[in-house]
């Protein structure tokens, strides 16, 4: 195990202890946010969600489920053919192949990210994480005042799938997308949080985690855009041990 796999699940294991109600540091509290069933082009800022996080300290972190923010951005497709490739069990490569049928701009990660929605109807990746995260921020800061980061997360982990989605193996649940102000495995220990709420609650697209009060002041560039595309550890080498006392 590297010193990066190493790091990664020290933090995921801290955010197994914050999703269990035993937070500190950059995780020092949780608060899981409900909501109905999201469907196409719903809302996704709910007067719940605006509220936790008008009451949370600056500098707090959303994370919102990568499915969610999909459907809201109607990243959606209904095929027979995909239903029946699934079935089959034909490999990531064929079944990419399938997918570029309906529409050749289709990637990798949109196969490692799709889930079943409904009869013959398919979930697919988000298609910018980073910028969602980033506008999500945005659309906060516009509604309540508070500057937050955001992390989008996949349900699912392991080494491939974290190298082929982020370049790195993940523990528990992906971080595909954040705003700067999150480091890659500050990410992933906020993507556990994350995991651990939503298996113990349904219907539990978000969660609004508040740092201890130095370390939300300590921060820099909360809510920025960080780059396009997918988090990417290549381009997060610097900033993977980087954090004061690392906690």
């Amino acid at each position: 195990m590297s010193f990066d796999d190493a790091e990664m699940l020290a933090q995921a294991l801290k955010g197994l202890l914050a999703g269990l109600g035993s937070g500190s540091g950059i995780t020092r509290s949780v608060q899981p946010i409900s909501t109905e069933m999201i469907t196409e082009h719903r809302e996704l800022f709910t007067g719940q969600l605006l509220a936790a996080i008008a009451m949370s300290p600056p500098g707090s972190i959303v994370t919102v489920a990568s499915k969610v923010a999909a459907i809201v951005e109607c990243r959606v497709i209904s095929s027979k053919s995909v239903t029946e490739a699934v079935a089959a069990g034909v490999s990531v490569a064929d079944l990419l192949a399938v997918l570029q049928r309906t529409d050749p701009s289709f990637t990798i990660q949109d196969v490692i990210m799709m889930d079943h929605y409904q009869d013959d109807t398919w979930i697919l990746g988000i298609n910018n994480p980073n910028l969602f995260a980033h506008d999500f921020s945005s659309e906060v800061y516009k509604m309540t005042g508070a500057r937050v980061d955001v992390v989008v997360c996949d349900s699912g982990s392991g080494r491939d799938k974290g190298k082929a989605l982020i370049g790195c193996p993940t523990f528990m649940n992906t971080p595909v997308g954040a705003t700067r102000g999150v480091s890659l495995v500050h990410a992933q220990r906020c993507a556990v949080v994350a995991e651990v709420i939503g298996n113990a609650k349904e219907l539990t697209p978000f969660t609004v985690i508040a740092p201890e009060s130095w370390r939300s002041g300590s921060r820099e560039h909360v809510g920025e855009f960080r780059y396009d595309g997918y988090l990417d550890a290549t381009k997060e080498s610097d900033s993977l041990p980087m954090f004061v006392g690392r906690r």
